[in-house]
Parts: structure tokens; C-alpha cells; sequence
């Protein structure tokens, strides 16, 4: 069988629960459900001194349920299942290995054991799910194509015990609650008389709800009386629900935006079809058909390669061709397929082609935007290169080429390539400029994609197995002294970092019991500069007996303080730069160094030197990624929360004011006469109010949950979860006084007062008739009676 190329310490760290419930065999049967209710998990271990000697999952709960078994006093062990399947740390070589486990046992919980059969972590469907991403493989299948057709279903009249006798019964994890069941055509008669109980795969009827094993878990642990609670009043509703004919990848997404297990599938008149579940995507993923789509997705790449070549070989005989054209044949030849605008001097209007349209993410059939609009669509560390460029083609008339960073209107980036010329009039001054745009970002990805598999490769081949298992610096010098010290035999191994001073501060230390640490103690460096190109060239300083090593009396008195009797140091680098040194040291005796010993530490010196400095590229990179990541969802003028964050935001705190029925609030504020405080007292002074303003608002908000964002220009947007239309009210005279705190600022060139917002409130309990995007459009009208009004007020739609 082919494999799939996932290491065993990558398949172990993302493709392994590590945080999962478990319990002491004598524990109540009560309070296990009562705990996996409250944690929300599927399953629990069943440990005895710690060693695994059962599982208890939700399907247990209900075929206890089912056969009327369950006795909540009684310990977890006379319910569990033992023995349990479990799997090898060590075994861990090769995830289709492990899919085809999952599918033959008809499992859905597979605990990964350790060398002494401790518990590490457990793999499940949906971790699996997680690691494979399999996603370019979902978008090329239909839900119809996995989804389970014959659904158990019941009436919302039956009884919560009734339905976890037909789970069991028929082995499946919920039950699709219908208003009417559908009759089959061989025994109507007969079917009447199933306490309201049927095969859902057949009749035209539209699902009202669900109830799965996990409510069931839930309402045992609430201690309701499962024979006398009826389907109607526990089951989740609205339904989340996809069609058959959508993707797979669509359906993934679904279930992981919403944090479910399961769709319901209806059809085109909404009538009920079949369910889908996490299992059955990941049952869907035979090996043979992802070994497939590796290679397909192999021949892509070499076919986009190819393409690539063939197109800067085009591009540079075009260029060639147009330095012996004339002007009006370059100028046509210029504007390829990739997409032409032209830039009006005098009138700041641009016109694209329908590919620079497509390029930005936008409409074609709607006019192209201004200079300035087009600006704003740049990344904002790039828009200064920009406006830099552009003058300096107006001023001079040369040619220029540049690469930048766009946003898209959803939020997107992408890389672009501008390539521009100027047209000048008969007097040589520039009237027009026009020229190309490319999406780059295939190639930057492709770049970037390369960069990293070089770095990957020097990884492995520079580490050694102990050291490559974490890129955390403080581990990997913790793992080396510990290691090295048993390897060694010796009574101390130490590591140490040199400062500017090139003292040599001990940062980590392995030291036998009773001898005296070192741990943050300082070297003094030796005199002149041989003893640093000594290390800098990779030798070894080995010292069988400190008396005869050649060392001052200083160093001599220095190292008897900590018994050393012989030492054995070599230098860590850092690339070209020395870091700092290891040394082995012995302390009971002296002790002659064999020159295999001097080889070992030579060779580990440097595996710990590379091991330094990718953990310093790894520090950068999470760095760079934080960065990245508040870049692409705050507001870089104001610091709070961007309009794509607030879109999130607000999506996020509907679906779960709906699922639990509370209030959500919503508040947009436009800052009053803003268009005359920047033209009394400059763009500058209007950026600063803006920022004075936001952190008043933000200051008025006092709950976690309450959220601030720049909705756009002057106005700011805040969402108030579980908050009435009192309690909104309440938060914007909170804003409104701390508005009329900010005597620092200059004052509204209209009113002669410090800056004030007019606010517009809208407070709904979410249901299906309504949607976030409503929600700020009544706002909105309740923002805009505000300033009708007289502005510094609000208004309530």
C-alpha cells in the first residue's frame, strides 16, 4: 500500500488529541456523564493507576439508555468497554495504516499508548480530518456521493428513551425528529404501530430537528426522566442542513465553522434525504484515491512549471520585438491579456480592462474607481511606495515596475505585478499614464512553498533525532546537556551564551546531586583573541587535569570553586558567529578524553549550532505571523478591530445569540462635522481624534465580550452580546460622557465643543427571518435619523 508522506512526530502533534477526559475506573457512572455533558466530549478513558483498562463513549450512554441498565451510582468500570483497541506511540509511521484501523474495527476513538502503556493522546475521525485537509479531494466529490440515504427519524412526540432504544437498534448516532412520518409501501399498517418510529430514508416530509447522542449524554447528566422528556423539547433546531449536490469541502467547512458533527441532507423542495458525518468524510477518504490525487496534484505543479517558463520566454521575446516597433505597436503589444489600465493626469480618473477588474476582486460591469479609491485597495505598507512611483513617472516621464501587496473587498491578499509607461503631449509634459497588472500571487505561493521545503530539508538533515523533536530553544539545550551527561558519564554538562562583553553566561546545566551548580554563574573570556578562532574553526578544548591545562592562575581558582577536574569544550555557532560553548565536565577525578569522545561532541556542537539557529528563524517566523495575523483583522490607524473582523464578529455572536435565544445589540457611530475637523485642522489632528475616539469607546465598554471596530472613514461599529436595547443605551451615554472628556483635542470647527457621535442602535433577538447584514442596514437608518436630527444623539430603529 502506498504511504502518505506524514512524519511520525507531525502525524503525533496535529493528528493526536493530547487534552482528553479521563477517569478512575471506580468513578460514578453519574458523574462521568456528568462531566463529559460539561466538557462536551465524546468519550472518556477509563484509567486504573494509570493504566488504560476501558472506554466509555456517548454510544455506550445511550445503549445503557436504551436497555433501561444505567445505574448512575455504580462505578464507570461495570459499564465500560475493555478490552480497549489502542495503538503504538511507535507505530505511528503511516496514516492510511491508521484510516484503515478506524474502518475495519468501526471505531471512533483510537488511544495512542506510550513505551510503559501510558495514555498520549487519542486519534479521532475528526483529527484525522483535521490533519489530512484533504481539500482539493472534497472539492472534486458531492455530499450525495458519502452521504448515509436511509435516516432513523422519529416524531417530535417521542419519548428521549424511545429514541435511544432506536439508536441503538439501528446503530447510528441521532435521530432526525419530522412532523409526520413517511408510509411504506409495504406495510402502512404495521408501520403505525412503531411508537411513532420510522426509517426516514423514504416519504417527502421536511426535518424540524435533530437529537444525537450527544443531547442524550447531556439530558442524562441534567437527571430528566428520559421516558416522560419528548423529542419536540430537546431537539436542536434550526437545522443546519446541506443539499447532495454540494461540494464535500463546502460541507466541511460548514461543519467546522459551526463546530457540529453532522447535516442534515434535504433536497430541492426541502424534504429530508440523508445525514452526513464527520465518519463517513473520513471513511471517504480510501488510500488508493488520495495517492491519486497526490499524483495529480504532483503533475499540476509540473505542469504549472513548465507553463511559467514558456510564458517569461514569450514575455522576453515580445520585449525584444517591441525595441524595433513603433510606438502605437509597443504601446498595443504592452497591454496583454494580464490586464490594462491607463491613468488620466489631469482628471485622477483610471480605466481598467476586465482583467484588472477580475485582478482586484471586483464587478466589471460597475465603473473603475478613482486614483484615490484604487489606492485604498493597496496593502497600507505599500501604498507610500506606490504614490512615490506614480509621482515620479508623472514628473520624469520613465517607465516603472512594481510589485505590491492588494486587498481584496473579501478580505483577501493578493500579489500583483504593475508594469507602466507615460504618454506625454507635444510640449513633453506627461498627460496619461498606462501599462499592465499581473496576479502574482501563484508564483509568490510557489516561492514561498520552495523556501520552505529547502528549510524543512536542512532541518531534518541537520538535526538528530532527540534535538529535531522541538524547535523550542530552552528544550532543545535542555535535552543536549541532560543526554549528553548520561552519555558521557560525567559529573556536569553545561551550556553557555555569550553577551557583548563575550562573557560567557551559563543559560543551562545538567549537574549531578551535591555538586555545586553553575547555573546562572559567568565566564570570564580568556585573554587576546586566539582562544575565539580557536572555537570560531570548530576545534575541541580538551583538558584531562586542570592543574596541567595550561591555564592561568585565575581560571585555575575559578573552576575549583565548582570542582572541575577536567573539561572537555567546544564552541556552539551560529552560522559564522559563535554563540556560545558546551562542556562536559568531570568532577570527582581527572579524566583523559578519547578522541572518539572529542569527534561525538564536535559533531553534536554542531547539530546544537544549527538546532540555535533554526530555533532563531522559528522565533522570527511565529513573530512575523502574530504580525500577519493583527495586520489582517485590526484597524491600523485606530488599533481596534478592522471591518472584516467586525463581519466575523458579528456572524460569530448571531449564530450563538440564536442558538441560546439571548439579545444582541448593535451600534454604529459616525463622528459629527468630521469632514469639516479635518479641513479646519488637517488630516493629521482628524487621525488623532479618530484614535482619542476609539480608545474612549472602548473604554466605555466594560464586558469581554463587547466589541469595538472601525466600520469605515469616521464611523465605528460596536457589538453588544446578550445586551437589550436599555442595556445599549446604557453603553452609548457611557461613550458620550467620555466623549465630552476629551478636552485635549482641538474642538469641532461647528460646534465649538469637543468632538461628538451621533449613534444609531438596533436590538434583536436572531431568528432565520433576520441576518447580521439587516442588522447593520437598520442601524444604519437608525444612525442616519441621528444626524438628521441634529447629530450628538441617538436614535433606536
Amino acid at each position: 500500500m502506498a504511504q502518505v508522506q506524514i512524519s511520525r512526530q507531525q502525524l503525533f502533534a496535529e493528528g493526536v488529541l493530547h487534552q482528553f477526559l479521563s477517569v478512575e475506573s471506580d468513578t460514578a457512572i453519574a458523574q462521568v456523564i456528568r462531566t463529559m455533558s460539561e466538557t462536551r466530549s465524546s468519550f472518556a478513558l477509563v484509567l486504573r493507576a494509570g493504566q488504560l483498562v476501558g472506554i466509555f463513549t456517548e454510544r455506550d450512554v445511550v445503549r445503557a439508555i436504551a436497555r433501561g441498565s444505567l445505574q448512575p451510582t455504580e462505578a464507570i468500570a461495570t459499564v465500560m468497554v475493555s478490552p480497549v483497541i489502542t495503538l503504538a506511540e511507535t507505530d505511528l509511521d503511516d496514516l492510511l495504516a491508521v484510516l484503515q484501523i478506524f474502518r475495519q474495527r468501526k471505531i471512533r476513538h483510537l488511544p495512542i499508548l506510550g513505551s510503559q502503556g501510558e495514555v498520549l493522546g487519542v486519534m479521532t475521525p475528526n483529527s484525522i480530518r483535521n490533519l489530512l485537509q484533504p481539500s482539493d479531494l472534497l472539492k472534486f466529490r458531492q455530499v450525495s456521493d458519502v452521504m448515509v440515504s436511509r435516516v432513523v427519524s422519529a416524531l417530535p412526540s417521542t419519548s428521549v428513551a424511545d429514541l435511544a432504544h432506536q439508536m441503538t437498534q439501528h446503530r447510528v448516532s441521532c435521530v432526525v425528529i419530522v412532523p409526520t412520518l413517511p408510509q411504506l409501501p409495504d406495510a402502512p399498517e404495521k408501520q403505525a404501530a412503531k411508537s411513532g418510529l420510522t426509517d426516514g430514508s423514504q416519504g417527502d416530509v421536511a426535518p424540524l430537528g435533530i437529537v444525537t447522542e450527544q443531547d442524550l449524554v447531556r439530558l442524562q447528566a441534567d437527571g430528566l426522566n428520559l421516558a416522560q422528556t419528548y423529542a419536540g423539547e430537546v431537539m436542536s433546531t434550526p437545522l443546519l442542513q446541506t443539499s447532495p449536490q454540494q461540494s464535500l469541502w463546502s460541507a466541511y467547512q460548514q461543519m467546522q465553522e459551526n463546530q457540529i458533527r453532522r447535516l442534515v441532507v434535504v433536497g430541492s423542495r426541502g424534504e429530508l434525504v440523508g445525514i452526513l458525518t464527520q465518519t463517513s468524510v473520513v471513511h471517504m477518504l480510501d488510500p488508493l484515491e488520495l495517492c491519486e490525487v497526490i499524483r495529480a496534484l504532483q503533475s499540476t505543479v509540473t505542469q504549472k512549471n513548465d507553463a511559467l517558463h514558456q510564458e517569461i520566454r514569450r514575455r522576453q521575446a515580445l520585449t525584444d520585438a517591441l525595441a524595433s516597433s513603433e510606438s502605437l505597436l509597443r504601446e498595443a503589444q504592452a497591454l496583454t491579456h494580464m490586464g490594462s489600465w491607463e491613468l488620466d493626469v489631469a482628471t485622477q480618473t483610471v480605466t481598467w480592462s476586465t482583467e484588472v477588474f477580475h485582478v482586484f476582486g471586483l464587478d466589471p460591469t460597475q465603473p473603475a474607481p478613482t486614483l484615490a479609491e484604487n489606492e485604498q485597495q493597496y496593502h497600507p505598507e505599500d501604498r507610500p511606495r506606490l504614490r512615490r512611483i506614480l509621482s515620479k513617472a508623472i514628473t520624469t516621464g520613465q517607465p516603472f515596475r512594481f510589485q505590491a501587496r492588494i486587498i481584496r473587498p473579501d478580505g483577501s491578499i493578493r500579489h500583483i505585478e504593475a508594469r507602466g509607461r507615460a504618454r506625454q503631449s507635444s510640449e513633453g509634459t506627461v498627460t496619461k499614464l498606462f501599462g499592465t497588472a499581473q496576479d502574482i500571487t501563484d508564483q509568490k505561493q510557489l516561492e514561498q512553498l520552495l523556501r520552505s521545503q529547502v528549510q524543512q530539508q536542512r532541518l531534518l538533515a541537520s538535526m538528530t533525532q532527540r534535538i529535531r523533536q522541538s524547535l523550542d530553544l530552552d528544550a532543545i539545550l535542555s535535552t543536549t546537556v541532560h543526554e549528553v551527561r548520561q552519555f558521557f558519564q560525567v559529573d556536569r554538562v553545561l551550556i553557555g551564551q555569550f553577551g557583548e562583553d563575550w562573557r560567557c553566561g551559563i543559560v543551562v546545566e545538567s549537574v549531578e546531586s551535591g555538586r555545586s551548580p553553575m547555573l546562572g554563574a559567568s565566564i570570564a573570556p580568556e585573554p587576546g583573541e586566539d582562544w575565539l578562532k580557536f572555537y570560531v574553526r570548530g576545534h575541541a578544548k580538551a583538558i584531562d587535569c586542570l592543574e596541567r591545562g595550561k591555564l592561568s592562575p585565575e581560571a585555575i581558582a575559578y573552576w575549583r570553586q565548582f570542582q572541575v577536574q577536567a573539561a572537555l569544550t567546544v564552541g556552539l555557532l551560529q552560522g559564522d558567529r559563535l554563540w556560545g560553548l558546551l562542556s562536559v565536565q568531570q568532577c570527582h577525578q581527572p579524566r583523559t578524553w578519547e578522541r572518539a569522545e572529542i569527534d561525538l561532541i564536535q559533531q553534536l556542537a554542531s547539530q546544537v549550532g544549527i538546532a540555535i539557529q533554526q530555533s532563531e528563524l522559528y522565533r522570527q517566523l511565529q513573530y512575523a505571523n502574530q504580525e500577519l495575523a493583527y495586520l489582517a483583522t485590526h484597524d491600523q490607524l485606530t488599533r481596534v478591530a478592522n471591518r472584516r473582523y467586525l463581519d466575523d464578529y458579528l456572524q460569530q455572536e448571531w449564530n450563538r445569540a440564536a442558538r441560546e435565544g439571548t439579545p444582541l445589540s448593535l451600534v454604529l457611530c459616525d463622528v459629527d462635522y468630521f469632514k469639516q475637523y479635518n479641513d479646519t485642522h488637517g488630516h493629521l489632528a482628524g487621525d488623532e481624534c479618530l484614535m482619542e475616539i476609539a480608545t474612549a469607546i472602548g473604554r466605555a465598554l466594560h464586558r469581554p465580550a463587547d466589541f469595538v471596530a472601525r466600520y469605515g472613514g469616521e464611523e465605528f461599529a460596536i457589538v453588544l452580546p446578550n445586551t437589550n436595547r436599555l442595556g445599549a443605551v446604557r453603553v452609548v451615554q457611557r461613550i458620550q460622557k467620555e466623549l465630552r472628556n476629551l478636552t485635549g483635542l482641538p474642538p469641532s470647527p461647528v460646534t465649538r465643543t469637543p468632538s461628538s457621535l451621533s449613534f444609531g442602535i438596533v436590538s434583536v433577538i436572531p431568528s432565520s427571518l433576520s441576518s447580521p447584514l439587516k442588522l447593520l442596514d437598520q442601524a444604519d437608518r437608525a444612525l442616519y435619523r441621528a444626524k438628521a436630527q441634529g447629530r450628538d444623539r441617538y436614535c433606536m430603529d
